[in-house]
């Protein structure tokens, strides 16, 4: 990653979470999402959870890493499920994409969680 964003791994729940941290630009969108694919390989649960309410800056590389990276989980079985709080600056960018036809969106962690269970 560079030093734009800074992306951290947690779990909630047994549940594994990808928290990503800072700007997702065109420079580091790549980074991200191989990142978070390392993350979600090497666990065995059905369910990433990718919260982006850290996030100050997204453009459409960043947008596209995401539809990527819930392709690429589908593909081998697993869900990922994307936090994104309703006051957050990206939000607004992730509806004009259309995004919540194609990615699961959450206000926050707990709906999230509960929404797995």
């Amino acid at each position: 990653m560079n030093e734009l964003a800074r992306l951290e791994f947690d779990r909630v729940s047994g549940i594994p979470v990808a928290r990503v941290l800072g700007e997702i630009d065109l420079s580091n969108a790549g980074d991200v999402l191989e990142s978070s694919m390392e993350g979600a390989f090497s666990d065995s649960a059905g369910t990433l959870l990718v919260d982006l309410s850290g996030v100050t800056y997204m453009d459409s590389a960043g947008i596209r890493a995401l539809f990527e990276l819930s392709e690429r989980l589908a593909a081998v079985g697993k869900r990922m499920i994307t936090i994104v709080p309703e006051e957050s600056p990206i939000r607004r960018v992730l509806e004009l994409a259309d995004a919540p036809t194609a990615i699961a969106l959450e206000t926050d962690l707990e709906g999230a969680v509960a929404g797995i269970s």
